[in-house]
């Protein structure tokens, strides 16, 4: 498959901009990388942990990468699939949006990308078209952000604006 991570990910930083975000109380990021996650990277790479706030721009590039595209397996996708599956497992973890990804396609939903999985997108997109599979991923996925507000106004009502935005705008463009 061509790689279709570079304007995936320039997408995606852009999105997610290089400030500190501390929207969420006790959760705090940089491009988009929580420190949990940079922590992880780190330790898997067996570099010194460090704060997020210090994030530089290529190892946020690097991590997204490693975790976010090639790991879950969506580097095998088409350009199209790939960008939403990877843009909403930003937001809500690789495994959630492979798992949805699944439910749509008819796979079975365990979180990872493997050939039953791969072929049943085929299949979908076969007959049903590409485009048809990105706009049920993203009703799925707004469907998703209007549950976990539903579930915890306290926690998401503050950005619920931005999580809406943030999927309007992967069928925008």
């Amino acid at each position: 498959m061509v790689n279709t991570l570079t304007p995936i990910l320039k997408e995606t930083l852009i999105k997610e901009g290089d400030e500190i975000d501390k929207l969420l109380p006790g959760i705090v990021s940089k491009y988009g990388v929580r420190q949990e996650i940079l922590d992880v990277y780190n330790t898997r790479k067996g570099l010194p942990l460090e704060s997020v706030e210090t994030l530089a721009q290529p190892k946020a590039e690097g991590i997204y990468r490693e975790m976010f595209y090639t790991e879950p397996g969506y580097d095998k996708l088409s350009p199209a699939i790939a960008r939403q599956v990877f843009n909403f497992g930003v937001q809500s973890g690789p495994p959630k949006s492979t798992m949805v990804l699944q439910s749509i396609v008819g796979a079975k939903p365990d979180g990872r990308l493997g050939p039953k999985t791969m072929k049943a997108v085929e299949v979908y997109v076969e007959k049903n078209g590409e485009d048809k599979l990105a706009q049920e991923i993203i009703n799925t996925r707004r469907k998703y952000i209007e549950y976990l507000i539903k579930k915890n106004p306290k926690k998401y009502g503050e950005i619920q604006k931005g999580l809406r935005n943030r999927v309007n705008s992967m069928e925008k463009e």
